[in-house]
């Protein structure tokens, strides 16, 4: 293609004509793509670049008469393209990397708390068998079966107030013990969120 013949192919494409501007696509894709692929290195990204250029030429079509060096032209856009697209690509990949790392903190903070619940029920469970036996059994009832105080002085035969003095004192030894478990993970947390 000679120079006469590209003025003549922009200025039809400038007024719309999709044959001319075909065939400036067609003589220019494969330079194209040939200068792009010795920097990307991935066909399907220099591909991406090639039908971005000519999209954007479409799309200000009536700008082509004030290009004088079409391939000259079409090179600084690549180049423009090229270095748009791998800056865009390394700020996916950084927050790829940053989702990453949260996803991975995330795993880590989900296993951290699973670890201060089971150490907090082993914790209580461990509390509850070292009750006296009448104030065990009456939080049992209280807690596990969900009888009322009523209920549960008739089985253990003691007054409805011995039921609730022994469900008070077992719940203030529970108390005790599970505010230095609290304080224990509260450090925990602090140390490692």
């Amino acid at each position: 293609m000679n120079l006469y013949n590209e003025k003549i192919l922009l200025e039809r494409s400038s007024r719309g004509d999709e044959e001319a501007f075909g065939q400036l696509f067609r003589h220019h894709k494969n330079r194209l793509y040939s200068f792009l692929l010795r920097f990307s290195q991935s066909p399907e990204v220099v591909e991406d670049i090639v039908q971005d250029i000519f999209l954007k030429l479409w799309l200000n079509k009536e700008q082509l008469t004030s290009i004088e060096n079409l391939d000259a032209y079409l090179i600084t856009l690549s180049k423009n393209q090229l270095i748009n697209t791998i800056r865009r690509r390394a700020k996916e990949s950084d927050i790829l990397t940053v989702l990453g790392r949260e996803g991975q903190r995330h795993e880590m903070n989900n296993a951290t708390v699973n670890l201060a619940l089971t150490e907090t029920k082993e914790q209580l469970s461990a509390t509850i068998e070292k009750l006296p036996h009448q104030q065990k059994v009456a939080f049992y009832l209280s807690r596990q079966a969900n009888l009322k105080h009523e209920e549960i002085a008739s089985l253990m035969q003691i007054s409805k107030n011995t039921v609730r003095n022994h469900i008070i004192q077992a719940m203030r030894t529970l108390k005790k013990s599970l505010t230095s478990l609290l304080v224990s993970v509260a450090i925990h947390f602090f140390i490692f969120f």
